[in-house]
């Protein structure tokens, strides 16, 4: 799946990049990205996080999951 919206790079501040990828909030949830062929690639969608991240959100990783962070709320996000 191509990056056909770059709304994640808005901001750089607030991903959370770990090994070869980069998780980033948009609007529509969180997306994984990866560096391939000279290009980034959108990987993965995580759409069951969309009520609880914007293009504004911070995220951070902990040993209990990724909390997502904006103006309003903290919330405690568990991918599989």
């Amino acid at each position: 799946m191509g990056v056909d919206s770059h709304n994640w790079l808005t901001n750089i501040r607030g991903k959370f990049a770990v090994g070869n990828f980069l998780l980033a909030a948009t609007d529509t949830g969180v997306v994984r990205l990866e560096s391939r062929n000279g290009g980034i690639v959108k990987v993965q969608e995580f759409p069951n996080t969309e009520p609880f991240v914007d293009a504004s959100s911070h995220l951070y990783a902990s040993s209990q999951g990724l909390y997502a962070v904006n103006h309003s709320k903290i919330c405690l996000l568990k991918i599989a």
